[in-house]
């Protein structure tokens, strides 16, 4: 899109030099791909969100749950399942099996957080 874009504005800018209009554009197609690519695949570690590092055995639902509780670590889960509008009994079901899938000894949810933030120590 931005290469289209761009176009009209190299051939105003160079007129009737053909090699330079070239030159500048396949610059500034490339520069923008590069950037694109570069930026999809290597983020800077301060960028990284929890979402990233949780490439594990998660479901997305357990992902959503172990942010909540992440990010409201003062909470308790009663009132963490009425947040998400779920019963208390499927939060703590949910809970148990991110315990599980994470091989954590410690299921409490301060273990749970100290072992987020290992994880981000560690990286």
């Amino acid at each position: 899109m931005i290469s289209l874009l761009s176009f009209p504005v190299i051939l105003i800018i160079f007129e009737d030099n053909q090699p330079a209009e070239r030159i500048a554009y396949n610059i500034g197609y490339l520069s923008f791909s590069f950037f694109f690519f570069f930026r999809l695949n290597y983020k800077n570690s301060d960028n990284k969100t929890l979402e990233y590092y949780l490439n594990t055995d998660l479901t997305k639902r357990q992902q959503q749950i172990l942010l909540v509780i992440y990010e409201n670590p003062n909470i308790p889960y009663t009132e963490l399942a009425k947040k998400l509008n779920i019963s208390t009994s499927t939060f703590t079901t949910h809970t148990a099996n991110i315990y599980k899938a994470l091989r954590l000894e410690d299921k409490t949810k301060n273990g749970l957080l100290s072992y987020i933030d290992d994880m981000y120590n560690n990286i």
